[in-house]
């Protein structure tokens, strides 16, 4: 091409691409615009307020931050599992009320005949269905704080008040200040997580006895949340006998079948019908199903491995305790919280060098391939705390490693602890 005919081309071609840069850009603020318009007008701003649900990425790393049973799964129950796969029948629909699996959890929970349980897609669908069934009628979830975020998260999803009650300094639940709250609030919903996430604190049976008959009388139902139950002495079942405002919820996912997402709710007969009207019919899938009735055959074998995490619970805690650096507190759960202390007094004293020791410390210890998880500016209850999901033994040596060396580098200077 002649050289002045490729100029002219140049420019002509440098005109169109300018012209066509010019429309994209109107058209993407335009578009930009038309879609913040419709999310304001469509979305509601108990939406757009609040953030996802973070999860760590904890690919490459010993994973300790989720209160996960990180045993293998039992080889009979692999096996039972795979030998009914062959016959599963993916091309119908999965039982809405699977009945082999209500018989199994009546005999192993000890279930009265009289109380009715549904099933959810994890104990969330459930903490979910209950706001939202409530929520039209009454629109207060109170709960204490710290405690399981999804009750708050849920409660403001839905455009719902949540009201926190904070736990007293040694996170044992302020039973006076919760009486009074629902009593003036008369909250439709009360949360009590029983043993308690994130602290591990379980409260005594006349504690939960009293603030039951204080929700009844105000005319509040009371869910006891008992995620963590196997890793305790204590039980709620039978309380929603005793007390018809009261429901139980439970979970499979922290005896090893957190995948398999299977929550449960129990309580009065009435209360349940009603619960069950909003539940969509099919909300458990047939891999689940047969999942979980094939586990339940093998409860024993999944209880062993909960004995097992209870017992590296106390080793765990008892090395714990032996680290001048750290307050480690009581848990009778599957993990232990602990908070970071300052080198020097006059370090907690202006309140300004602690401010970030949980979260060096966090980072530290993912760097040497063990993610924990950090809990410093969720609640000024947690400040510099850490949570350390209990593993088996050999993960947790690794753990307690991980944690003393990175904290000796951040001592030494490398990050600098006071």
């Amino acid at each position: 091409m002649p050289a002045r005919l490729n100029i002219v081309w140049k420019a002509m071609r440098a005109r169109v691409q300018g012209r066509a840069a010019i429309v994209s850009d109107s058209r993407t603020a335009a578009d930009q615009g038309l879609r913040s318009s419709l999310i304001e007008t469509l979305i509601p701003e108990s939406l757009r307020a609040v953030g996802a649900y973070h999860v760590q990425n904890a690919q490459g790393l010993l994973k300790l931050d989720a209160m996960e049973n990180s045993f293998p799964l039992p080889s009979t129950v692999e096996a039972a599992f795979r030998s009914r796969l062959a016959s599963l029948e993916i091309n119908r629909y999965p039982s809405p009320h699977p009945q082999r699996i209500e018989q199994q959890i009546r005999q192993l929970y000890g279930i009265a005949d009289e109380s009715a349980m549904i099933f959810g897609n994890g104990s969330d669908e459930l903490i979910q269905l209950l706001i939202t069934v409530i929520a039209p009628q009454n629109r207060v979830v109170l709960a204490p704080v710290p405690s399981f975020v999804m009750y708050a998260n849920l409660a403001k999803l839905l455009d719902c008040q949540f009201i926190g009650v904070p736990l007293q300094a040694d996170f044992s639940l302020d039973l006076a200040a919760m009486e009074e709250a629902v009593r003036t609030q008369r909250p439709g919903l009360v949360f009590l997580a029983q043993p308690n996430n994130p602290t591990g604190v379980a409260y005594s049976q006349a504690t939960i006895l009293e603030l039951a008959e204080q929700c009844r009388q105000s005319g509040s139902l009371l869910v006891i949340d008992e995620a963590y139950e196997a890793f305790t002495d204590y039980s709620a079942i039978g309380l929603e006998q005793q007390f018809e405002n009261v429901l139980i919820l439970r979970t499979l996912s922290k005896l090893g079948m957190a995948g398999a997402r299977f929550g449960m709710l129990f309580g009065h007969a009435a209360w349940i019908s009603e619960f069950d009207k909003a539940r969509l019919p099919y909300n458990i899938n047939v891999f689940t199903q047969l999942f979980i009735e094939v586990a339940l055959d093998h409860y024993d074998e999944f209880m062993a491995q909960t004995e097992a995490l209870r017992a590296s619970r106390s080793v765990l805690e008892s090395q714990l305790k032996a680290l001048p650096w750290l307050d480690v507190f009581e848990s009778e759960a599957n993990f232990v919280l602990v908070r970071v202390l300052p080198k020097r007094d006059s370090d907690a004293a202006d309140g300004t060098a602690t401010d970030a020791l949980a979260v060096r410390l966090h980072k530290a210890m993912r760097q040497q391939g063990v993610l924990i998880k950090c809990l410093h500016g969720g609640h000024p209850l947690v400040e510099n705390c850490l949570r350390l999901t209990v593993g088996q033994s050999h993960e947790n040596e690794q753990m307690m490693a991980a944690l003393i060396d990175a904290h000796k580098h951040l001592e030494d200077g490398e990050g600098g602890i006071g």
